[in-house]
């Protein structure tokens, strides 16, 4: 047995044997690990959960598991049920408890917040977030609701998203013509991985209308001077006064995310079909001297198959291609929830009530339990984005991101990196998704090829055994980011493509060895001509950074490193498709 095995069973069994009327809370003191039963799944007690913790390394099947420290002390707190905004689920830490306090727009601001910029003018902040507060939304609660059930659908392995655009938004002038170049990106790949013949939904998120702030490793940049936090917040000019933090930026953040919404409208109307796309990125890269023909006849074939596929077509009277069905005509917005003043602001209340729509609790909440009643009273969303993620500097269980995040209704991400621990994991998805709502918890690994191979095994084997309903998504770029100098003694930060490829990779085969869903993929990326990251489809070297490196933080790839990739993964969707029972793998306790 485990170290504590034996007073852990007795009080697992304890609190299994009782169903609560209101709340069990359970406190444990210099024990390794503790199980409690969850009310809203089927019970595991006694020494029957202690083998399920001794097969799972510490993880128990049906139940909640949190790990402590020796010392430390860890209470859960479990309730028969849960409202909108009175979640009676909790994680406390330390005699601290999270995720039980009343919840509202601003409640953060009374948890520790980290990336935060400091504005000197509090009068001016509060005026701009004032303001903020009587802009209509960005984006509608139906749509943030439509792109949850999407979700809902890639936890249970029947769609698949792909999530790409910008490091870091600018407000530069040539934001319509980076618009344009993204659009068509997204909507190439998602035609790409249609083609393959599944009946798989693909849904397509950009980094898009609000990626404008940045977190930061360091607070001072190499000259010395405030490290740069996205446009958002301050300029990048290098001076002392240009990098102060500026309320009016928010109030700018928000007139640049309207008109790139704007550009997704009118884009999305004038391109509908993704093979319009396809066809036009295809030119594009045969005009393009560096691409490897590889990459060029490569799309050429499947743009010419597709054709051929659609002539077929049209002969016996049908004009819709599965590619016209599968692509969800929409195109998403996301960025991560860092500017929360920006956050707080754009908080919007929506009455909701479920009868005559399609996107009903009970369809989300399919195989994830009793359902619960999460849409009987008005509802918080955050419109900047459809959805939004916690980075991996913010994503601190009593931190103020988390707090934010918890009590809005839009799907939300978490990114984990190498160093995320199952504890870490497990209290999240207690706080953020008491109700386990599939779709509503994303988890995006950036974790790198020796972290993922290590860590990514059992801590998916551990949310699948315990029940927890999540999609699981792979950033396979931001742990293989590397600094560079070229001859001329010029530094950059860059990432190697191969590096790129073999995380993604990696990605599906630990996730086809779990038996769960691979939801998604995460990338940085251009629907332009850069020269950021090297190899790949133009064969960058470091001597080519230079010539088009624009990224305004992280490093990007270029429209035909990012095709490349695509046809990668379509190559692992394929192989993953024509596993036994792939398409059936579900997340289930």
């Amino acid at each position: 047995m485990l170290p504590g095995a034996a007073a852990s069973e007795a009080v697992a069994g304890s609190v299994a044997s009782k169903r609560p009327s209101s709340a069990i809370t359970c406190t444990i003191r210099s024990m390794e690990g503790f199980v409690v039963s969850n009310p809203f799944r089927r019970r595991v007690s006694g020494r029957a959960a202690w083998q399920a913790v001794r097969r799972c390394g510490s993880v128990a099947l049906s139940s909640r598991v949190y790990y402590v420290e020796r010392g430390a002390e860890v209470c859960v707190r479990l309730g028969d049920g849960c409202g909108a905004f009175g979640l009676r689920n909790s994680v406390s830490i330390g005699g601290r408890q999270v995720g039980s306090e009343p919840w509202s727009p601003s409640s953060w601001r009374q948890r520790p917040a980290h990336q935060l910029p400091v504005y000197p003018d509090k009068d001016q902040l509060a005026l701009v977030e004032a303001g903020l507060r009587t802009l209509p939304g960005l984006v509608t609660p139906k749509s943030i609701r439509s792109l949850h059930e999407h979700l809902a659908a890639a936890c249970h392995g029947e769609a698949f998203v792909i999530q790409g655009g910008d490091c870091a938004e600018t407000f530069s002038s040539r934001t319509l013509e980076y618009n344009i170049s993204l659009y068509h990106l997204l909507a190439a790949q998602a035609a790409i991985l249609s083609s393959t013949g599944s009946k798989r939904r693909i849904v397509r998120i950009g980094r898009i209308a609000g990626q404008f702030a940045k977190p930061r490793s360091a607070p001072v940049d190499a000259d010395g001077l405030p490290s740069f936090r996205g446009d958002i917040v301050h300029s990048a000019a290098p001076n002392g006064r240009a990098r102060t933090p500026d309320p009016q930026r928010l109030l700018q953040a928000y007139r640049h995310a309207s008109a790139s919404l704007e550009h997704l409208r009118v884009l999305e109307h004038l391109h509908a079909s993704p093979m319009e796309s396809l066809r036009i990125l295809s030119e594009k890269l045969a005009w393009d001297s560096v691409v490897d023909s590889n990459l060029v006849k490569a799309i050429q074939n499947l743009v010419q198959g597709i054709d051929e596929e659609i002539i077929v077509m049209s002969s016996t009277g049908r004009h819709v291609t599965s590619i016209d069905t599968n692509v969800i005509e929409n195109v998403f917005t996301s960025h991560e929830a860092l500017l929360l003043p920006y956050e707080e602001g754009l908080v919007r209340l929506a009455d909701w009530s479920p009868s005559g729509n399609a996107h009903t609790l009970e369809h989300l909440n399919r195989d994830a339990g009793s359902p619960i009643d999460l849409l009987s009273a008005p509802q918080y969303y955050a419109t900047s984005a459809h959805f939004l993620w916690i980075g991996e500097r913010t994503r601190q269980i009593d931190g103020a991101h988390v707090e934010f995040l918890r009590g809005v209704s839009n799907p939300i991400g978490v990114k984990l990196s190498g160093n995320a621990t199952l504890e870490q994991v497990f209290a999240l998805a207690e706080i953020l998704n008491p109700a386990n709502t599939p779709g509503r918890l994303t988890l995006i690994t950036r974790m790198g090829v020796d972290a993922l191979q290590r860590k990514l095994p059992p801590l998916m084997a551990a949310v699948k055994r315990s029940g927890l309903a999540v999609v699981w998504m792979c950033d396979p770029m931001h742990a293989n980011t590397q600094s560079v100098r070229d001859k001329n003694g010029n530094s950059f930060k860059t990432r190697d493509c191969e590096q790129v490829l073999d995380e993604m990779r990696l990605f599906f085969e630990i996730t086809a060895a779990e038996g769960v869903p691979a939801g998604g993929i995460h990338l940085e990326m251009s629907g332009e001509a850069v020269t950021e990251c090297l190899g790949g489809a133009t064969r960058t070297a470091v001597h080519d950074l230079a010539r088009a490196y624009h990224s305004a933080c992280d490093p990007r790839l270029n429209y035909a490193q990012a095709l490349m990739l695509t046809l990668a993964l379509k190559d692992s969707l394929q192989w993953r498709e024509a596993l036994p029972n792939a398409s059936s793998a579900v997340l289930s306790a």
